[in-house]
């Protein structure tokens, strides 16, 4: 999945690696520990109490800062029916500049098996991150009339 988002480079950074900002398009509730080895946890429940079985937890493989992200489920929510099949799975975000007010946000995922979970898995995941782009362009969508020129220093 890829989408252009109206925003520069180091603003889409900004809410993808931000717990303020990954509430501001994604979740209600978001932490993250940005270094390799750290977490991202996050709960689409506005109820959500901490340590609750509905936190989704994941580990922070690799990072290159306004470059790309990549994270591997950790932990799904207690119940989640594709939580097996994520056991190998990881995920890439990529970012690249494409004007000072524009940024490509690509988003892949890999390490799916070949069986029914993994397929019925795969479709989830492939509704879910198209929204999550959307989300992602909606964050920004208000500031579409941002001009491409070059930012001011």
């Amino acid at each position: 999945h890829e989408i252009d988002v109206p925003a520069a480079i180091d603003d889409v950074w900004r809410v993808w690696t931000t717990g303020q900002g990954i509430m501001s398009w994604m979740t209600t509730h978001a932490r993250i520990d940005l270094r390799v080895g750290g977490t991202l946890t996050t709960n689409y429940h506005a109820d959500a109490e901490p340590g609750d079985p509905s936190w989704i937890m994941n580990r922070i493989l690799a990072y290159d800062p306004q470059r790309m992200l990549s994270i591997r489920t950790a932990k799904s929510p207690d119940g989640f029916p594709h939580g097996p099949s994520r056991k190998n799975v990881w995920a890439v975000v990529g970012f690249e500049p494409i004007t000072p007010n524009r940024t490509r946000v690509v988003l892949d995922e890999f390490g799916y098996g070949n069986d029914a979970d993994a397929k019925a898995a795969i479709e989830f995941f492939d509704r879910g991150n198209a929204w999550t782009l959307k989300q992602l362009h909606k964050r920004f969508a208000t500031s579409e009339a941002v001009s491409d020129a070059p930012a001011e220093k």
